[in-house]
């Protein structure tokens, strides 16, 4: 039998540069997955979505999540936070006339009663009181434009530059009072590190007596919350406007994972398909 030396060099040589390319080729397509932000290849029912990191501010996915958009009350998240950051907790307000006149949902308060700004701030998540957030605001001034530029300063203060805001409802506005997916995830980020706000934002329910006796009750809207064990806080949102909008905290496996959902359908079951498919 003759041997090619030569030519068996030579095939051997083409089969090292063919393996070595294939090993280049895929090497690069796994660096450039870790770099890049994973988009869905699936239908999801919602205008814009984010899945969150907040730990490591990490974009896990995303569709339209910069696009400016009608937050509703999903916007109370940053009132809190404005609330915590310039408000004391165990200070009490005489509630007003002019705090109470506000439409939408809210805690029925009532001109006179005496409410602690922590109350105001159950009320204000567990059961979205745009008449709570009116005398939250009303508690740092008597002019409510002076919280909201509080409101609109920590939005700045972080560099987010798709939310402004001109209420502490998140009652509609044609040309303020909008933000994203991602300004509003990264903000539920930065309230998570108040222990405070994650103890109020995860509450199933709350009740107390104010001082002239009369009792209130909060039953937490968001439905997750009060089913999913998992979950750790979350907001709603709903005007005609707006559609359906929804922030979801949760802790899977150690990570804390924020989902935002603005103008959804489904949205419940849309919010745990989403942290399950991108919980890795």
């Amino acid at each position: 039998m003759v041997i090619n030396i030569k030519k068996d060099i030579k095939e051997f040589s083409l089969f090292l540069i063919v393996v070595l390319s294939l090993m280049i080729v895929i090497l690069s397509i796994y660096s450039d997955k870790d770099e890049t932000i994973v988009t869905t290849n699936f239908n999801i029912s919602s205008e814009a979505a984010i899945v969150f990191d907040a730990n490591t501010k990490e974009v896990l996915f995303e569709k339209n999540s910069h696009t400016k958009k009608l937050t509703a009350s999903i916007c109370k998240v940053v009132t809190a936070l404005t609330a915590f950051e310039n408000l004391k907790l165990d200070n009490y307000l005489i509630i007003s006339d002019k705090m109470v006149n506000v439409e939408g949902s809210r805690i029925y308060l009532e001109v006179g009663d005496i409410v602690s700004i922590e109350t105001l701030i159950y009320g204000l998540l567990l059961r979205s009181g745009n008449d709570a957030a009116n005398a939250i605001a009303y508690a740092y001034s008597n002019d409510i434009s002076d919280f909201v530029f509080k409101m609109n300063e920590l939005v700045k203060k972080h560099n987010l530059k798709n939310t402004v805001f001109n209420n502490p409802s998140g009652l509609d506005d044609q040309t303020q009072n909008y933000s994203s997916c991602y300004d509003l995830a990264y903000l539920t980020s930065v309230a998570l590190e108040n222990e405070k706000f994650v103890k109020i934002f995860g509450c199933k329910e709350y009740n107390t007596t104010l001082p002239n006796g009369k009792k209130m009750y909060f039953y937490n809207k968001h439905k997750l919350i009060q089913s999913d064990n998992t979950v750790i806080g979350g907001k709603t949102g709903y005007t005609k406007k707006a559609g359906r909008t929804l922030i979801t905290v949760f802790n899977k496996n150690n990570r804390i994972l924020v989902v935002v959902t603005m103008d959804a359908y489904n949205d419940w079951n849309l919010h745990k398909m989403l942290v399950d498919k991108y919980d890795e």
